[in-house]
């Protein structure tokens, strides 16, 4: 993982509400800030949900109606921020054209 930061990641902010959701019920939402902020200070960068990505997220959802809003709103914003990569083992990404990793 470190090396994958040194790199640079982008944690899309839908992401955290997703991981503070079940990390944070697996673990208390405080383990799971937690983790978060070891993240950013491993220099993760957290990227807000603008009109911009709203509004790609909304097109890919036309294009693409099966996909979760929060996979299209995550496709958005590595579309936008040219991300190599979506770390994820979800199918939904492919549909979206974009390439994937899982380690």
């Amino acid at each position: 993982m470190d090396m994958h930061l040194r790199k640079g990641i982008i944690v899309p902010a839908v992401v955290v509400t997703e991981y503070v959701k079940i990390a944070g019920s697996r673990v208390g939402s405080e383990s799971a800030l937690a983790h978060i902020s070891e993240l950013e200070a491993r220099a993760a960068s957290i990227a807000p949900i603008n009109r911009d990505i709203s509004v790609l997220a909304g097109n890919l959802l036309l294009r693409h109606p099966t996909v979760p809003i929060a996979d299209a709103l995550i496709g958005a914003t590595a579309k936008l921020m040219h991300a190599e990569q979506v770390l994820t083992d979800d199918p939904h990404f492919k549909t979206l054209g974009i390439k994937t990793r899982w380690f």
